[in-house]
């Protein structure tokens, strides 16, 4: 048998999406929120949820991060999200004033990013 006389081996099909939908579709089958530059994301913390203190890597350089769950409000999906110290402490005061649901949005890349966080007001 040559190359084309092979019988094609049919994928099943798991689940069928339009490429208007791709990038959220992306972001809902992965366990981690990803920041890149410029992006905005919507996120609620559950302030009984633990934090883990981990070990973490960046331009060769060993240095300590926070691991939080959050779900990402957009998709409805629990998340992994590593921060900083400086972000976490941020997003404490939050915590502490009983606010769960943030707005987020990162500027800059590397040594330079920022997290702008702003408080979404909940309606009861």
């Amino acid at each position: 048998m040559t190359q084309e006389e092979l019988p094609l081996k049919e994928n099943r099909v798991l689940e069928v999406f339009n490429m208007s939908e791709i990038e959220k579709q992306i972001d809902k089958d992965t366990k981690w929120i990803k920041f890149n530059p410029g992006d905005k994301k919507t996120l609620k913390i559950n302030p009984q949820q633990e934090i883990k203190k981990i070990e973490r890597e960046y331009e060769g350089k060993k240095s300590e991060g926070y691991e939080l769950q959050v779900v990402d409000v957009n998709s409805g999906t629990p998340k992994l999200w590593t921060v900083s110290r400086t972000l976490l402490q941020q997003l404490n005061d939050y915590i502490k004033e009983e606010i769960y649901t943030l707005t987020i949005s990162r500027q800059g890349t590397g040594r330079e990013t920022r997290y702008m966080i702003r408080p979404v007001v909940e309606q009861q």
